[in-house]
């Protein structure tokens, strides 16, 4: 029974989630914005309620506490690009360049919102 609740909370955070997306559907309900971070939320004694990975670079955490539902989106970005290989000498066929020693910097960025009447 536990997890027939669980399965219609995550499909109903789903529908929220896609209304979210599309202004105008989901009444009159949306998204405001908060300058909580995810750890001052579960500070505050918010659960974590579910996870979405709609891309390998976007995580969005649905976080409940008291009837009240945050959605945090966790987003990682390349930073710049990698360096071009060497350019090759008339005698050299292949380069020296090594794709494997390169390192990518990322950059993470996370965004909270609170749901909420709209005004």
């Amino acid at each position: 029974m536990a997890f027939h609740r669980i399965a219609i909370l995550a499909v109903s955070l789903g529908i929220m989630f896609c209304a979210s997306a599309r202004p105008g559907m989901a009444g009159d309900d949306e998204w405001q914005p908060t300058d909580k971070s995810m750890v001052d939320l579960l500070q505050e004694g918010y659960q974590v309620v579910t996870v979405m990975s709609p891309s390998p670079q976007l995580r969005v955490y649905f976080l409940s506490d008291r009837g009240v539902l945050v959605k945090c989106s966790e987003e990682a970005r390349l930073v710049g690009s990698p360096p071009p290989p060497p350019p090759t000498s008339g005698y050299q066929r292949t380069p020296n360049f090594d794709p494997s020693s390169y390192v990518p910097e990322v950059k993470t960025k996370f965004d909270c919102a609170q749901l909420g009447k709209s005004r």
